[in-house]
């Protein structure tokens, strides 16, 4: 019993430090990436109930009638 708790720990710290190595750490050395601030030009209005219907400016759906 005192070998099998002693395996189980011993996985469990195993595991603990792969998934820190894996996804833990800093993030320091990563980049900042920016949005933009500014409005995109090409952006498309579409409608929820029927997504084939796209505008360039928000409006109503022709089928349903609803906000885009």
């Amino acid at each position: 019993m005192n070998k099998s708790l002693l395996y189980i720990a011993a996985a469990l710290v195993i595991g603990l430090g792969a998934g820190y190595l894996l996804f833990g750490g800093s993030t320091a050395s990563e980049e900042p990436h920016e949005h933009s601030t500014g409005a995109a030009t090409d952006q498309q209005w579409t409608c929820s109930m029927h997504p084939q219907i796209m505008q360039d400016e928000p409006g109503d759906c022709p089928i349903c009638g609803m906000d885009l």
